[in-house]
């Protein structure tokens, strides 16, 4: 009888943490979300690109890492189609909006600091002030979409 009570309290236990693992919400991810933050971080450089001292390898680099991440999320269900939720939808939508103003600031926040730099001689100080630009925020945030450190 006990053995009975036992197995029956076993199946019930399982059969409630297969409901409840089934009920989980439909969110983004966070790879998901890195790639929506690397998307709209890639749509400002591409838009907003072409100046002259730009090297055609980076302006390379940038298309193919806006295409990836496209290609990540289009995999997922978000675009072009959006078949997640309304609530995984609406998460992808703010970080590509974040990736975007982000890029927008880090590029405004470096034009500025980068006429500082103008003023040193020698190429050490130079690249150290160029250094720092680079550590004002939010550009640091952005180097999370690097090739390299992208998880997918």
């Amino acid at each position: 009888m006990n053995r009975f009570i036992a197995i029956t309290l076993s199946a019930v236990a399982f059969s409630l943490a297969a409901s409840a693992a089934k009920a989980q919400p439909d969110i983004a991810t966070d790879n998901e979300l890195l790639a929506a933050y690397c998307l709209g971080a890639a749509n400002v450089e591409v838009r907003e690109g072409g100046l002259g001292e730009i090297d055609s390898a980076v302006e390379q680099s940038r298309q193919e890492r806006k295409i990836r991440t496209h290609a990540y999320l289009a995999a997922k269900g978000y675009l072009p189609s959006n078949i997640r939720s309304s609530a995984a939808t609406q998460g992808i939508t703010l970080h590509v909006k974040r990736g975007e103003t982000d890029e927008k600031q880090c590029k405004a926040n470096i034009d500025a600091c980068l006429i500082g730099c103008k003023g040193g001689t020698d190429t050490e100080t130079i690249y150290e002030c160029l250094g720092k630009c680079w550590k004002l925020d939010p550009c640091p945030s952005l180097l999370h979409c690097a090739p390299e450190k992208l998880p997918f």
